[in-house]
């Protein structure tokens, strides 16, 4: 069996980290209003949107029908950035 890594930074933590089906990115709290989140390939085409409601901890990010490569997590307000990788 192998290893489920993450990537935490500022208190977002993103996992399994790389990952096939999708992504669980965890909020160090609720959310106090909607927060955009864009994944984005590495020539700067956002490939999806994806929204974390109010009260929300965590969003899971289905990337199933995503191209395996490697993708950043944008945050809209928090201004953070995840390193992200989809498999096949």
């Amino acid at each position: 069996m192998g290893t489920v890594s993450s990537d935490q930074t500022d208190g977002l933590l993103v996992y399994p980290n790389p990952a096939r089906i999708g992504f669980y990115l965890l909020l160090p709290g609720p959310a106090v209003q909607e927060i955009t989140v864009e994944l984005v390939n590495m020539n700067g085409k956002v490939e999806a949107t994806y929204v974390i409601e109010q009260d929300s901890d965590y969003l899971y990010l289905p990337v199933v029908s995503m191209a395996p490569g490697n993708y950043l997590l944008k945050t809209g307000g928090l201004e953070v950035t995840l390193p992200v990788i989809i498999t096949d």
